[in-house]
């Protein structure tokens, strides 16, 4: 599967800002983080930050912000899929805290993801053959996500 993002900055010292901490996460993942340390290689200015989930007190609270919420909160984890992990728990604090009263996350809104990327289409994610003789036996698997 190709990944959907080279990189994630975080801004702050890994051991205060663990965005992630108490998930499990695909190595691939975990790889793409950088955090960026306090220092003057990215500093902020006249930023208005809005509908943030952080695990810590880094955006507060205006603008729909939420702070202090720990990650195993927020997703149902689990390894059934990389990114299906990330999907919102029952309950979870970002359910409905977004703009406008929608979910926050990369499953809400007018375009939400999809998992493993399948379209609305019928997909072929499986394809088989063997030959008996004449004759062609082929098994084709489809999906889609609508």
């Amino acid at each position: 599967m190709l990944p959907l993002y080279d990189s994630l900055w975080v801004y702050g010292l890994e051991q205060i800002y663990a965005p992630l901490g108490g998930l499990a996460l695909p190595a691939g993942v975990a790889g793409r983080l950088t955090y960026t340390g306090t220092g003057t290689s990215f500093t902020p200015r006249n930023n208005a930050y809005s509908y943030n989930i952080s695990g810590n007190a880094a955006f507060g609270t205006a603008n729909g912000n939420q702070q202090n919420v720990s990650p195993a909160n927020l997703f149902v984890g689990g390894t059934a899929s990389t990114d299906g992990a990330f999907q919102l728990r029952t309950g979870s604090p970002a359910i409905g805290t977004g703009e406008s009263g929608t979910d926050v996350g990369a499953f809400a809104g007018a375009l939400p993801y999809r998992l493993s990327g399948i379209p609305n289409v019928p997909t072929i994610y499986q394809y088989s053959q063997s030959v008996s003789g004449n004759t062609l036996n082929a098994t084709i698997s489809t999906r889609s996500n609508n």
